[in-house]
């Protein structure tokens, strides 16, 4: 019982993202319009150091969100101002879905395809960042076909289904503030 408590106190991995956080600092630095990302990543390390806990138990921050960060800072490394508020949007929406949650966490994602009111199963579910694509970043592939699940760092992700040489339009889904995150995605 004393390891669970021990092991519970311990700010497991908090040096790697406050690394990002900083990185992201000094790069949003160099642009103007950078003042939004000081302040969202400020604010972003108080819920991070666990000031919105609110009596609940810390978790570690996820690699996966710590790669979320690490994507902002690269899109921002690569001096395009546009990534600027994008990175700034997406700071935005991880610091409410932490007020809301207390702490940094992956969002369960159920995607599923339809065609009208129908499940469609068998589809081929590609997604991206939508900052990370203003970037140049290669779209995802989920595991398996629909429908399908994914854990991930609050954001803005757009999402499209493939089966053979037939492709979706793209849905974007903003994928925090709620326990688990549905995507449908219509098949035409």
């Amino acid at each position: 019982m004393q390891w669970a408590i021990l092991l519970l106190a311990l700010p497991v991995s908090a040096a790697t993202w406050r690394e990002e956080l900083d990185r992201l600092r000094t790069c949003a630095s160099s642009f103007p319009e950078g003042w939004r990302i000081l302040d969202r990543s400020n604010r972003l390390a108080t819920g991070l150091d666990g000031a919105w806990l609110n009596g609940r138990a810390r978790t570690p921050v996820a690699p996966e969100y710590i790669q979320s960060l690490t994507s902002a800072v690269s899109a921002c490394e690569k001096g395009k101002a546009l990534a600027v508020n994008a990175i700034a949007d997406d700071l935005d929406l991880k610091i409410e879905d932490c007020v809301k949650f207390g702490m940094a966490r992956l969002v369960p994602v159920e995607i599923v395809t339809k065609r009208g009111a129908n499940l469609e199963e068998g589809w081929e579910v590609t997604y991206e960042w939508e900052a990370g694509r203003k970037m140049g970043a290669a779209p995802v592939r989920l595991p398996g076909l629909t429908p399908g699940k994914a854990s991930l760092p609050p954001g803005i992700y757009l999402f499209r289904a493939k089966r053979g040489e037939t492709a979706t339009p793209e849905v974007r889904v903003p994928v925090a503030w709620t326990d688990k995150v549905t995507c449908e995605i219509p098949i035409p």
